[in-house]
């Protein structure tokens, strides 16, 4: 019987793009599906997955998904992860030990939520239902804006994420993507201009400037507070 060995440096990071059910923010859909399978394109070839994975609540979100890819020139196939088993099983099949997770959705740290999720909704999907408690992730990569902002947020996702994850990464500012005038995929930050002055551009950020200018934190789940622990239990 053949057998298949990991290959050390070859850890991958997985993608999923989190919508909201079909009834809520109504007055943020078309942004939110322009943003979410433009973040689906853009990321997917950053980190070479082969699909994207998404992470659709019903049949209506997910047919608008659907059809705002269809306006992509990607031919990658769409695997909505709450479509059925099967698909989760095909997603866990590409995860090894020591690979990362990225989540993509839309941040509001005001109200405490990703995709319309608070923090205790977004643990539940990611332990239960893509079961991702044993699997000897590395990070979580909270591609939402903002988020690194919301610390109970953040405290809870380490708390209820210790089991699944190393680390939890969040940003403080914006997080976009794009592509090079080269046809290069790449990631940025933004710190909007809040003074409504044309002569004041928004500032853009490289991966190069997130420790520079504090834009990521990255929280270890070793070092979670007990109290939070037992409440996420």
């Amino acid at each position: 019987m053949a057998k298949f060995f990991k290959t050390k440096g070859l850890n991958k990071t997985h993608v999923i793009i989190f919508y909201a059910y079909s009834d809520e923010y109504p007055h943020q859909v078309k942004h939110e599906l322009s943003a979410g399978v433009e973040a689906g394109v853009i990321l997917s070839k950053i980190f070479h997955q082969q699909e994207i994975f998404i992470y659709a609540p019903d049949k209506e979100k997910a047919c608008l998904v659907a059809q705002e890819y269809k306006k992509h020139p990607c031919e990658k196939p769409l695997i909505n992860l709450c479509d059925n088993e099967n698909n989760i099983v095909y997603f866990l099949s590409k995860i090894q030990e020591g690979d990362s997770l990225l989540i993509n959705g839309q941040g509001d740290p005001e109200a405490e939520l990703i995709a319309g999720r608070d923090a205790e909704s977004l643990i539940e999907i990611l332990l239960e239902d893509l079961e991702l408690s044993d699997k000897g992730l590395k990070n979580l990569d909270v591609d939402s804006c903002r988020m690194g902002l919301s610390f109970n947020y953040r405290q809870k996702l380490i708390a209820g994420l210790s089991t699944a994850f190393n680390c939890i990464i969040t940003y403080t500012m914006l997080c976009s993507w794009g592509m090079s005038e080269t046809n290069q995929p790449y990631r940025q930050w933004i710190k909007l201009n809040d003074n409504n002055r044309a002569e004041d551009a928004d500032d853009f950020y490289s991966t190069d400037d997130l420790e520079t200018y504090g834009i990521r934190i990255k929280e270890s789940t070793a070092s979670i507070n007990p109290l939070l622990a037992e409440q996420q239990g």
